[in-house]
């Protein structure tokens, strides 16, 4: 590596990861975060922790892709602008987009296209069979794998989830960076930490710096990444050295601001 070069050391990715992961057994971080099940209204933001699977087919029956009149497709046959088809009151259905297709319907004749004379529907055109009907299973099909295991899930794929049938996932939590400081750094807010560890390193590093220590600004950053959580469930191993940086860091920033006071 160049003199100059702005890296300390060029390290293999499988030496890296290797390192990683010895050192975060070494710190007792556990590999991923546990599982639990949790409300679909609660879920999002979470990670699976196991593929999700459809448990009921969306729409779950043959569904009006219009507002407009249910017939048989069958009974409009030779219907035109010179030679139009009178359906009598019983030979259709009045339904809205999303309505279950009534028993004996198979299309949907869209209002716009629908004239009354009396209690009869003039049909100027006729239609195919499943013209504008939806499917039974045309978004999802039960069974139907809808997310993989370690997905964050989105607004969009809880919505997809409960529209499936699903009322509950198995997802890894976060933890949250911020529950609370603890008094010695002078907020009424502090951190969860990943061990006992790092929580000790990071009051003893909160002493230190009202003691004089002075953190270099990217010690805060160093410390955010150490010593919260990873996203997907997976733990950051440096969580002794990351709760020391943090410490120090948030410390000092108290300490500053009280002199400004």
């Amino acid at each position: 590596m160049p003199a100059d070069s702005p890296f300390i050391r060029d390290v293999p990715a499988a030496r890296a990861l290797t390192a990683w992961r010895d050192a975060r057994e070494a710190a007792g971080c556990p590999a991923r975060v546990p599982a639990s099940l949790v409300p679909v209204t609660e879920a999002a933001g979470l990670v699976t922790a196991g593929p999700v699977w459809a448990v009921r087919s969306s729409p779950p029956f043959d569904a009006a892709g219009m507002d407009g009149i249910a017939v048989r497709a069958a009974d409009t046959l030779g219907a035109s602008e010179t030679t139009p088809v009178y359906l009598e009151p019983g030979a259709y259905d009045v339904v809205d987009t999303g309505d279950p297709m009534p028993d004996g319907r198979d299309a949907v004749v869209m209002r716009e296209h629908v004239h009354y004379a009396g209690g009869a529907a003039e049909l100027r055109a006729a239609v195919p069979p499943y013209q504008h009907v939806r499917s039974i299973g045309e978004d999802v099909s039960t069974a139907e794998l809808l997310l993989p295991e370690g997905h964050r899930l989105r607004a969009v794929d809880v919505a997809a989830a409960a529209a499936a049938g699903a009322t509950e996932l198995l997802v890894r939590r976060r933890r949250p960076l911020l529950e609370g400081l603890p008094a010695l750094a002078g907020t009424p807010t502090g951190l969860s930490f990943p061990s006992a560890h790092a929580a000790t390193s990071f009051a003893g590093a909160g002493g230190y710096s009202r003691a004089g220590l002075r953190p270099r600004p990217l010690y805060l950053l160093a410390a955010l990444l150490s010593a919260s959580r990873v996203y997907l469930g997976v733990h950051y191993p440096s969580d002794v050295l990351g709760g020391a940086l943090l410490g120090a860091a948030l410390g000092r920033s108290v300490e500053r601001r009280g002199a400004a006071r």
